[in-house]
Parts: structure tokens; C-alpha cells; sequence
């Protein structure tokens, strides 16, 4: 690609050039910045406080990160971060360093303060993409969207595959985070085939965890409404629901 040479020989005017386009220009050309972070982080870190106002910044970044992925175990943390770290703060290195959760292999939790910096700060969806991504490895999360969402998916998967053996998976659990987050994913597995027992399972989230408390319960509704409307409208009654939990579910309020 012509502009490799080009960033590597002068960055200044080529950063000059880049930033001249319209930014939608540089949306459109974010793939030939990020063939140049890809072929050579190094090169793209150089250029990179040159570039911190671009919109193809933050894609470029990613593309970075992409390189480790062809190096050996052995190599990819270490040199990932370092390579991370130089990186403007902001958009671009948070960018950077949230893809760098996905070239771990290993189940640690992730410990370097950037890295759990950067997912924290992750824009909320990207966060939640990042953790269904990577929701076989839920554990390696800091606390926070990218977890949660990563429990979800992960119980999910599992009860889609054996309920009996996410069950045990979730009481085996310690964080109520954790829990909350793995019993949504149960139930929205389980709640179409056994919807009482998903009923049981989603009323078990702490009234504490109120949004994930109430999109399981809310998933459990559904279910029952589709298998028996009046049986559904019974449990919905009888259910030790909050008002404001009865009126989400039902838009009215509560008769009792």
C-alpha cells in the first residue's frame, strides 16, 4: 500500500494530508490507516499524537491491537501493552487497550490498571459487544458492562446446552453481579422450554439489580404469556413482585 511508505518516510505531512480530508473522508479511508497500524504498530504509534483528532483514530487503534494476534503466546501481552501505553489518552487508547482483552488466551482476570481502565471507560455497546465476544473467558472482566455481559452470554450458551449444569455453575457463583448477570442468560435460555422454573430462577436476582432483575422477569412473561395467557396473568398476581416491577411487566398498576 502506497501510504505505508509514505506515514513511515514523513508523518508530519502525511498526518497533514490525512487530517485535510473531510472527516467523513477519513471514515471512509480508516481501512488504510488501519493497514498501516496492522503492518506496523510501531509506525502507527509514532503518528498517532498527529492523528488524535481524526474519526478514523480510535478504528485505526483496534487495528494495532490485531497485529499481537500473530504473535506467539508468549509474546502478545507484554508487547501489546507497551506498544498501547504511548497511545493519546482518550478515545484512541481506550480503543486500543479494550481490543487488548481480546487477544488474551489465558483465564486471568485482567490486572494491568490500564486495561481495566480502558474497558471501564469503553463506550456502553462497544462494552457489551466486547463481553459476548469474549463470554467463554467472563471471569478475565473487571467489574463493570463488559462483565455482566459477558456472564450473560456465557450462562446463556451453557444452559442452552445442559440447564442442570449452568444451574450448579450459578450457585457455584461468589459476586451477586456475577449472579444476576448469569441468571438473565439462564433464563433467557430456559424460559420458552420451562418457564416456571425460569420464573423461580429470575425472581431469585436481588431486588438490588433492578435492570437485570426486571429484563428476566420480563423475558418469564413473555414465556408464559405464549404458552397460557390466563396461567400468566395468575402468576403475574400472585408473583411477590414490586409495584414498580408489576407495572413494567404489566402497564397498570397493581389490584392487591
Amino acid at each position: 500500500m502506497f501510504l505505508s511508505p509514505w506515514a513511515q518516510k514523513d508523518q508530519q505531512t502525511f498526518a497533514s494530508w490525512f487530517l485535510s480530508l473531510s472527516p467523513e473522508a477519513q471514515l471512509a479511508s480508516a481501512s488504510a490507516l488501519g493497514s498501516i497500524a496492522f503492518r506496523s504498530p510501531e509506525q502507527f504509534a509514532a503518528i498517532a499524537p498527529l492523528l488524535i483528532d481524526s474519526p478514523a483514530a480510535a478504528k485505526a487503534a483496534k487495528s494495532a491491537m490485531k497485529f499481537f494476534l500473530r504473535q506467539s503466546e508468549s509474546d502478545k501481552l507484554d508487547a501489546a501493552i507497551e506498544c498501547a501505553k504511548p497511545l493519546p489518552e482518550g478515545s484512541m487508547r481506550i480503543a486500543a487497550l479494550g481490543r487488548f482483552a481480546e487477544i488474551l488466551s489465558r483465564p486471568d482476570p485482567i490486572t494491568q490498571p490500564e486495561v481495566v481502565a480502558a474497558i471501564a471507560a469503553l463506550p456502553r455497546d462497544e462494552a457489551f459487544r466486547l463481553g459476548f465476544r469474549l463470554s467463554e473467558k467472563s471471569a478475565i472482566f473487571p467489574a463493570g458492562p463488559a462483565r455482566k455481559a459477558a456472564f450473560h452470554r456465557d450462562f446463556f450458551n451453557q444452559a442452552a446446552k445442559d440447564p442442570l449444569a449452568a444451574a450448579a455453575g450459578i450457585e457455584a457463583l461468589v459476586s451477586p453481579q456475577d449472579y444476576s448477570a448469569a441468571v438473565r442468560g439462564f433464563v433467557s435460555a430456559t424460559a420458552e422450554k420451562d418457564p416456571a422454573a425460569a420464573a423461580d430462577w429470575a425472581l431469585s436476582i436481588s431486588v438490588e439489580d433492578f435492570i437485570q432483575r426486571v429484563a428476566a422477569l420480563d423475558r418469564v412473561v413473555r414465556a408464559l404469556v405464549r404458552k397460557d395467557l390466563d396461567a400468566a396473568k395468575v402468576w403475574v398476581e400472585s408473583a411477590p413482585l414490586s409495584p414498580e416491577e408489576d407495572f413494567i411487566l404489566t402497564g397498570r398498576q397493581r389490584s392487591r
